[in-house]
């Protein structure tokens, strides 16, 4: 019987009595080197003009570092797992080093995936549960310091040009006037409030 994987990080799981005297390299090669990657591991991801589509083994990194001058926003999508029913999941840190004024967006290869879009200059915290991509936490995006160290002002882009849902245990503020591109919706489910100042 041949070995099985794991759905999130492709593992190597070799079945009991199997792999005789190689069980030593099968757990070398395909488990303990994709542990050490998903604990520390960087891929090195240069964006220009085209969307990406991560392979597996770039997914099994912590850390995705992206470079390159982009010239248009751009989608970052994770691939299918193992099983090739969902997409990988688990965290990563996203270190968005691209110059350009555009948007990349982090998203899986399932179908009608919701993703982020990582902030130029900024690490930022994601995660995948096999659908769709979220921050991994609930920090607020684009606050600058003062003079000192006091965080006195909240910075927020002037147009939306990615779909997105308000959560509905959340409300959300934003500084501006603001325009929505053509073709891109912000839902807003009751209770939650949107507010434009």
């Amino acid at each position: 019987m041949s070995s099985t994987f794991t759905l999130n990080k492709y593992l190597d799981k070799p079945v009991p009595g199997t792999e005789v005297g190689t069980w030593g390299s099968v757990l070398n090669a395909s488990t303990f080197n994709i542990l050490d990657n998903a604990l520390g591991g960087i891929s090195n991801i240069s964006l220009t003009s085209s969307n990406y589509n991560l392979s597996v083994a770039q997914s099994q990194n912590l850390i995705i570092n992206l470079t390159g001058t982009i010239s248009a926003d751009l989608y970052v999508t994770f691939p299918a797992n193992y099983s090739a029913t969902a997409a990988v999941a688990g965290s990563w840190i996203v270190v968005n080093n691209t110059l350009g004024a555009f948007n990349v967006t982090f998203k899986t290869i399932a179908t009608g995936s919701t993703g982020v879009a990582c902030p130029q200059s900024s690490a930022s915290l994601i995660y995948s549960d096999g659908t769709n991509v979220a921050f991994a936490d609930n920090r607020v995006i684009g606050t600058a310091a003062g003079g000192g160290s006091n965080q006195v002002f909240y910075l927020n882009d002037q147009s939306i040009t990615y779909d997105y849902t308000i959560p509905t245990s959340k409300n959300a503020m934003t500084g501006g006037p603001i325009s929505i591109a053509g073709g891109v919706t912000v839902t807003i489910n009751p209770p939650t409030v949107w507010t434009i100042v």
